[in-house]
């Protein structure tokens, strides 16, 4: 299961920067073309449905305490599977 902050965000513990969710969908392609099962969690946004598009992408709301939240704490979310 991967988990990569927001796209477009940093956080001092975590630089994963547009770049990084380019390679990690990269990987996920590779894993997939391995016969391996993946699990990718992000927050729903054109530009991670548009590099996981070749995937199976689930939305759902997810309760965040921090970061960019909005609605009482609630946030728009995908799941990214290849199964």
């Amino acid at each position: 299961m991967f988990d990569p902050t927001y796209p477009g965000t940093q956080t001092h513990a975590c630089r994963f920067s547009t770049a990084d969710h380019i390679r990690l969908a990269h990987v996920c392609h590779v894993l997939d073309r391995k016969a391996v099962l993946f699990l990718v969690t992000v927050p729903d946004d054109p530009f991670v449905r548009h590099i996981y598009r070749d995937f199976c992408i689930e939305p759902f709301e997810a309760k965040r305490i921090l970061g960019r939240a909005k609605n009482g704490g609630m946030a728009d979310e995908i799941l990214v599977t290849n199964y």
